[in-house]
C-alpha cells in the first residue's frame, strides 16, 4: 500500500515539474486541469488574502497575506488585460506587495499571484481590478462645483458694477439739473436762488416794509407837483 502511494506521488511530481518547464501558469483558473491530492492536502485559496493598496491611472498597487503552512519560495505576478488579452510578466517577488506601472489609464485587469513553494508546488489566486480614469467622478463634481462658483462670482461682480454705474449716472444727472437750474435762475435775474426751508427772510424782502421810493419831482405831473408841495407843507 506504501509502495502506490509512493508511485503516484511520483507521478504527480513529475508532471508538476514538466509542466513548470514547459508552459506559463494559466491566467484562468477554471480552465487549469484538476490536480490529484491523494494522501496530501489540497491548498486553499483562502490561504492567501489579496487586495489593492492604491491605484493611479497607470499603475496598481496590491498587497498580500500567506496564512498557509507552506513555505513559500517566491511570488509573481501575471497581469492580463481584459479587453484585448496582453499579458505582462512581474519579476520574482520576495515580498508580500507590489506595484503593477506602465498600465492603461480607466482598463480593467486580471491580476494573477503565483506562490512557488519550496518543494516547487504553486498555487495561483486572481483578482480583476481597474486603473482610475483621467478625471474620476469625484474630480468632475469638484470642477462642477468650482465653475459653478466661478459664475456665480461674475454674476455678482457684473451685478455690483452695474449698479455703481447707475448711481453714477444718477448723481451725475442730479448734479447737471442742479446747475441748469441755477443758470435758469441766473437767467431770469433770480441770482441766489429759492430760499431754502426754515431760513428767515430779510426786512427788506417783507412785503409790509418795503419802503416807498418817490420818483423825481420832474418826471411828475402838475397835479402831483401841487399835491406834492401841499404835502411838504403840512
Amino acid at each position: 500500500m506504501n509502495l502506490v502511494f509512493f508511485c503516484i506521488s511520483a507521478a504527480i511530481l513529475v508532471n508538476q515539474v514538466t509542466a513548470a518547464s514547459t508552459s506559463v501558469p494559466s491566467l484562468d483558473v477554471t480552465d487549469a486541469p484538476e490536480k490529484d491530492f491523494s494522501g496530501t492536502d489540497p491548498p486553499e485559496k483562502d490561504d492567501f488574502n489579496i487586495e489593492k493598496i492604491s491605484s493611479n491611472t497607470g499603475y496598481i498597487q496590491i498587497s498580500w497575506n500567506y496564512t498557509g503552512g507552506k513555505d513559500v519560495d517566491h511570488f509573481q505576478i501575471i497581469t492580463l488585460r481584459i479587453d484585448n488579452g496582453v499579458v505582462i510578466h512581474s519579476p520574482i517577488i520576495n515580498e508580500e506587495e507590489y506595484t503593477i506601472e506602465d498600465l492603461r489609464t480607466y482598463t480593467e485587469y486580471r491580476i494573477c499571484l503565483i506562490a512557488t513553494f519550496e518543494d516547487d508546488s504553486e498555487e495561483e489566486t486572481c483578482e480583476e481590478m481597474s486603473t482610475l480614469p483621467l478625471l474620476s467622478k469625484d474630480s468632475i463634481l469638484a470642477i462642477v462645483i468650482l465653475i459653478i462658483v466661478i459664475l456665480l462670482l461674475i454674476i455678482i461682480s457684473y451685478c455690483l458694477a452695474a449698479k455703481k454705474k447707475r448711481d453714477y449716472e444718477a448723481d451725475q444727472l442730479a448734479e447737471a439739473d442742479e446747475e441748469a437750474e441755477k443758470d435758469e435762475n441766473l437767467k431770469n435775474g433770480e441770482s441766489n436762488g429759492p430760499v431754502p426751508a426754515g431760513q428767515p427772510k430779510s426786512s427788506i424782502e417783507e412785503a409790509n416794509e418795503i419802503p416807498y421810493i418817490t420818483p423825481p419831482v420832474s418826471e411828475l405831473s402838475l397835479d402831483d407837483r401841487d399835491i406834492y408841495h401841499r404835502s411838504l407843507q403840512l
